[in-house]
């Protein structure tokens, strides 16, 4: 990747921040295969850069998602019930911890930050800074509370290498640590251990993976036994991490077992049917035995956008389609005492 392409690279995730703004247990049936639930109709206000949200959002199950609504929709889940929108310029990834609070990245070039909300809740709760870095993905470790973000790059003395910073407690300053062997970072998932897996990209190279043990403060390479071309996203599904979608096999989700420093792919989910946009940053995610997908039916293109629930890891068809809605998701439960 040139300077110039890096440059268009990071005003394009910036532009479209601005344009358009962990796994539980056995869930209910979610509709017939295939079956299209179109979106509601977003309300006025939500033109206006207001954040809103309905009060029966806090007791329900619900699906964040980025690129819409202002910056970020609302949705039940599974049902695609549009219940809510948060008003965030610049929103990039959302992640989710186990007690349902929200955290969205802001890939913002000036100000790059990230949002934490209470499950169903309508204003942040905390903002924590991440300049000079750009924000990708994001995961929180079960184990301890802490927030890793991926950082694309770091801008603080032109654009320079990406890093992972790590919020303990999710809160505070991150701590930014690097991998030599990736230069731009992408994506990243902990285990139920505390384990993180973080995925990204070298200079000369395709998709390159790094591991933060649980209490190290050191990514140690991680090297994948299939080539599995451009960096995607990455998720944990309760047993193994999951590599999905950013290459050639963009319709597959990988089963990864680590083991030292190599990764083995065990098991492969194929999403029959549907062609998710290849992107740098959209992600996947795990809940119980569904996968909730983000595509566009034209394959590379914009348009035809679509949530997809599907089997896991049956994969297959569609067992559930919400319509209009397509970006980085994140699923949230709200506590349960």
């Amino acid at each position: 990747m040139s300077s110039s392409d890096l440059s268009r690279y990071v005003l394009a995730i910036s532009a479209a921040g601005a344009m358009l703004a962990g796994c539980g247990g056995s869930q209910p049936p979610i509709g017939a295969p295939g079956a299209i639930r179109q979106g509601l109709a977003i309300p006025t206000h939500t033109a206006h850069g207001k954040s809103w949200m309905l009060p029966e959002a806090k007791s329900e199950d619900l699906i964040y998602v980025t690129n819409g609504c202002g910056g970020v929709c609302v949705l039940t889940y599974p049902q695609g019930s549009l219940v809510g929108s948060l008003a965030v310029a610049g929103a990039g990834s959302v992640c989710a911890d186990r007690n349902g609070n929200v955290f969205v990245t802001v890939a913002d070039l000036s100000n790059a930050s990230i949002l934490e909300y209470r499950h169903g809740g309508m204003k942040p709760i905390e903002t924590l800074s991440d300049a000079p870095n750009v924000p990708q993905g994001c995961s929180v470790d079960p184990t301890t509370g802490n927030l890793a973000v991926a950082n694309f790059i770091g801008t603080g003395w032109g654009y320079d290498h990406g890093n992972v910073a790590i919020y303990t407690g999710a809160k505070g300053n991150g701590m930014d640590i690097h991998q030599p062997n990736i230069y731009w970072y992408y994506f990243c998932a902990y285990d139920d251990a505390g384990d993180l897996l973080v995925d990204g990209r070298s200079v000369s190279s395709g998709d390159e993976f790094a591991e933060l043990p649980p209490g190290s403060s050191q990514l140690e390479y991680v090297s994948i036994n299939d080539d599995l071309g451009f960096p995607g996203p990455v998720g944990w599904d309760g047993a193994h991490f999951v590599i999905g979608m950013g290459g050639h096999r963009d319709n597959l989700v990988y089963r990864v077992e680590l083991s030292g420093s190599t990764g083995t792919i065990v098991g492969k989910t194929r999403l029959t049917g549907r062609r998710y946009r290849r992107s740098y940053y959209y992600t996947f995610w795990i809940q119980g035995h569904t996968i909730v997908v983000p595509y566009s039916t034209n394959g590379h293109h914009y348009g035809d956008d679509r949530l997809g629930l599907f089997n896991y890891p049956k994969g297959g068809e569609a067992t559930e389609v919400i319509g209009s809605y397509n970006g980085n998701v994140a699923v949230s439960l709200p506590r349960r005492h």
